[in-house]
């Protein structure tokens, strides 16, 4: 998908708000600084290709937050944000995040089937 293509159909869109956008094939993400409580970031997430709502629920009552990259991005991001005195500065920064290698993919299956045999 284009970059520009992106978005120009996202702004055309109707989404608004201050905060930071992750886009992959499969899945995008806004993340927005809570109007009401600026210490809160709101998630929205969507289809890239045609911008329909995606569900965040997962095994209930589980929400997703974030991949590994959109953690470590929305991490920055809070950093920015607080260490900003106005939107406009926060909004000259970018997240500097740019690969996370993971040591060891299965730690979490292990660790469960461990437990479970223990």
């Amino acid at each position: 998908m284009d970059k520009a293509d992106f978005e120009a159909r996202l702004k055309a869109s109707g989404c608004e708000g201050v905060g930071f956008i992750t886009a992959f094939p499969h899945i995008a993400k806004v993340f927005r600084f809570a109007p009401e409580a600026e210490t809160v970031v709101h998630v929205f997430a969507f289809d890239p290709v045609d911008l329909a709502p995606l569900d965040l629920s997962r095994n209930a009552p589980w929400a997703e937050f974030a991949c590994f990259a959109e953690a470590a991005i929305a991490s920055d991001e809070y950093r920015l944000w607080a260490a900003a005195r106005t939107v406009e500065e926060y909004l000259e920064s970018f997240s500097v995040f740019r690969d996370g290698p993971i040591a060891f993919h299965g730690k979490l299956r292990a660790w469960c089937e461990g437990h479970r045999s223990g």
